[in-house]
């Protein structure tokens, strides 16, 4: 019975006023919190496995999950360091999606056929243009701004036999998103993009040297002599979500420290570093701004990335949505799973040259002086198909991610509304 009264207590109290209140006005903080701590917890052994089979040599996934079991104490070992990451993407996801809520309704109030049209106006007045007046410009008049109109009847009629009835009522009923919602959606994406890039840039450069710590303790020792027929190494992910590089001679990365003494090579003990640890370093021997590398290329995912992300999200869920109906929880999935895993068939070189780039920065002998040099190399080695190594794993975890991470989002966003 107390049990029961405790409840009722409790439901009381969520309930309240006060409490509606206060979840009405931080409800998109409190809706990207949670979906990035369970996206976050979801992926982090994906994103684990996947930056050690890109950055070193694995026969097989299985052979790679092995050896993080055995040499980071077990199962415990997929999930280590989440804990700092779980904060930081939490405080990043917040601003993205908050970023993105702000900046969306004021660019779709600029992509109404009249804001365009007065827009076009004035842009012509401005330039000045001769002979020209409102009453002989002449210009289109948007009536709407509307992609165009699928008919999908011959479709369904061919299919009939095949669809189920709510099948066919979908495609029937199929709607396309409006070129407003599809470019506000984008640009506000964008520059949620670039704020986080801007914040997360010396964060995950930390986290890629952390992301490869454990396993350089464990790689063979290699002599100074060696170096120069060594292979090309490259970085892994973060486990924030993003992609990572394939080495093509993990060796070079695998090297902690090697003391000469009479020509023979003496390795010192590997000290597993912190993420202290590792931002002292880069500051000592890059400075500040060493914290930055690859932030050209970081800013450039991201943008594009972001952008990318949530206008996917926008148009696919007016896609699945039929007309008169609101999106549930099926759709969000899909749209979210869907729009995360075409983003990063886009995105995935440009993080690969990211991750190349950043690794490179901190090794004593770098194999590449320029992500341009980086790009001719392996695509003279490896062609197209160079620039998606280990993109498999990243699909495969990509989708369920982004799926939940949009069904959270939702789902917690439609709760702090009640």
């Amino acid at each position: 019975m107390a049990i029961e009264e405790t409840i009722a207590l409790v439901q009381r109290q969520i309930d309240s006023d006060s409490v509606r209140t206060f979840t009405r006005n931080n409800a998109i903080v409190m809706a990207s919190t949670s979906s990035a701590v369970v996206s976050v917890i979801a992926g982090y052994p994906f994103d684990l496995i996947k930056t050690r089979m890109q950055a070193f040599r694995y026969p097989s996934t299985m052979a790679c999950m092995k050896e993080i079991y055995s040499m980071d104490g077990g199962f415990v070992g997929f999930f280590r360091g989440v804990g700092p990451i779980l904060l930081t993407v939490s405080v990043f996801r917040s601003i993205s999606f908050s970023v993105y809520t702000t900046v969306k309704p004021l660019l779709m109030d600029q992509f109404t056929p009249e804001s365009v049209n007065k827009n076009l106006q004035s842009l012509s007045a401005k330039l000045n243009i001769a002979h020209l007046s409102p009453d002989n410009l002449k210009l289109p008049t948007l009536p709407s701004l509307s992609l165009p109109s699928i008919d999908l009847s011959p479709l369904v009629a061919h299919m009939k036999p095949y669809l189920s009835e709510r099948a066919q009522y979908r495609l029937e009923n199929m709607q396309t998103p409006s070129t407003q919602n599809v470019m506000a959606s984008i640009i506000a994406g964008s520059c949620a993009g670039t704020i986080v890039a801007t914040l997360n840039a010396p964060i995950e450069f930390v986290k890629i040297q952390r992301q490869l710590d454990t396993k350089m303790r464990h790689s063979p020792v290699v002599t100074s002599t060696t170096l120069e027929t060594m292979v090309e190494s490259s970085a892994g992910a973060v486990a924030s979500g993003t992609a990572g590089g394939l080495g093509e001679g993990a060796a070079v990365t695998s090297i902690s420290k090697i003391k000469e003494k009479k020509g023979v090579a003496t390795p010192y003990v590997h000290k597993h570093k912190t993420a202290w640890d590792w931002t002292k370093k880069i500051v000592r021997e890059k400075g500040v701004l060493g914290l930055y590398s690859g932030y050209y290329y970081h800013l450039q995912r991201d943008f594009i990335g972001t952008g990318m992300y949530f206008g996917g999200y926008e148009s696919m869920k007016v896609l699945f949505t039929p007309k008169g109906e609101t999106p549930g929880p099926m759709v969000h999935m899909m749209a979210g799973g869907l729009s995360g895993t075409l983003s990063w068939i886009v995105l995935y070189p440009i993080d690969l040259i990211k991750s190349v780039m950043q690794k490179e920065a901190m090794q004593p002998i770098p194999k590449y002086t320029s992500a341009k040099q980086f790009i001719s190399r392996r695509y003279k080695k490896s062609g197209i198909a160079g620039f998606y190594p280990g993109i498999g794993a990243q699909l495969t975890r990509s989708f369920p991610v982004h799926a939940l991470n949009f069904l959270v989002y939702e789902a917690v966003l439609k709760w702090c509304h009640r």
